[in-house]
């Protein structure tokens, strides 16, 4: 469309489309004998609200004016209902007209509004391929993936007509530097080159070099302990492990030495039985 046409449309868009005439009465609900009836509703309720039941024989007839009372009261809310629902009646009329109306517009609206997102989607599409120009023309860290590297510093204002192509070279060159003294750093408290390139990979995914040297030493903390552990038990491990050779006088039954020798062999344990009479007996002897 050009543009002599759309100026046309909005100067002559009032008489395309004539103002809305539509009559309606103000919706003023009044009661116009409100005093006469409160007062008659009053003195009829009087004598019931301070009423006691004295006995038994008198709660069928109470019963009967509970019901009595309900119904007037129903009687008179339901009117209420009837003339609301009669008045939003002629309302919904007019207003079912007036949402039509506003409808018609919605696929002229919906075919523009879909075109320019179409325009403004090209536009950021357009615009970001030449972003990526600028940054594939500035000097960048061999050891971090280019995706990876340009994700993290891009920003949407790069979008925007009004960011010159300065100071989105400025600011990617910023983000870079800040990483290249990062990694500086990085290298100059880890001096352990598998160390190093761990906590490289790390700060990649982060680009925080607080976060990185922190989870640095907690994971030393942590092998440490597991060093430390692997030494305990390694040390207990060789305990027991380790063989003595021990000399014993048994005093038992038959069936007790049966046992125990069953005992010995299921556990591994080798044993040598000692024949001399003389050494069990003083030795037995000598604990009694």
């Amino acid at each position: 469309m050009q543009e002599k046409e759309i100026n046309e449309i909005e100067n002559n868009e009032l008489t395309v489309i004539p103002p809305i005439d539509c009559t309606y009465n103000n919706a003023s609900l009044v009661v116009v004998n409100y005093q006469l009836i409160k007062e008659a509703i009053t003195n009829y309720v009087k004598k019931y609200e301070n009423l006691e039941i004295v006995n038994e024989t008198e709660i069928s007839e109470m019963k009967k004016i509970l019901a009595s009372l309900r119904k007037k009261r129903t009687q008179i809310d339901t009117e209420r209902k009837e003339i609301k629902k009669e008045i939003l009646a002629q309302f919904n009329v007019g207003e079912s007209q007036f949402q039509d109306l506003a409808k018609t517009f919605d696929t002229a609206i919906e075919n523009i509004d879909s075109q320019l997102k179409a325009f403004d989607e090209k536009r950021k599409n357009e615009r970001l391929d030449y972003v990526k120009s600028i940054f594939d023309s500035i000097e960048k860290p061999s050891y971090i993936p280019v995706d990876t590297l340009f994700n993290y510093i891009y920003e949407e204002s790069f979008l925007n007509k009004t960011t010159t192509d300065k100071e989105i070279k400025n600011s990617m060159e910023t983000k870079i530097n800040k990483i290249e003294d990062d990694i500086q750093i990085l290298q100059s408290v880890i001096l352990d080159e598998t160390k190093y390139a761990y906590a490289l990979s790390y700060y990649i995914n982060c680009f925080d070099l607080n976060k990185t040297i922190t989870n640095y030493r907690e994971t030393e903390k942590a092998l440490d302990t597991l060093v430390t552990k692997h030494k305990v038990d390694s040390a207990i491990e060789k305990e027991d492990s380790k063989k003595y050779k021990l000399a014993f006088a048994i005093e038992a039954t038959k069936k007790q030495v049966e046992e125990l020798q069953d005992f010995l062999a299921v556990n591994k344990i080798r044993f040598v039985q000692i024949k001399d009479s003389q050494l069990i007996n003083e030795t037995l002897k000598g604990e009694n």
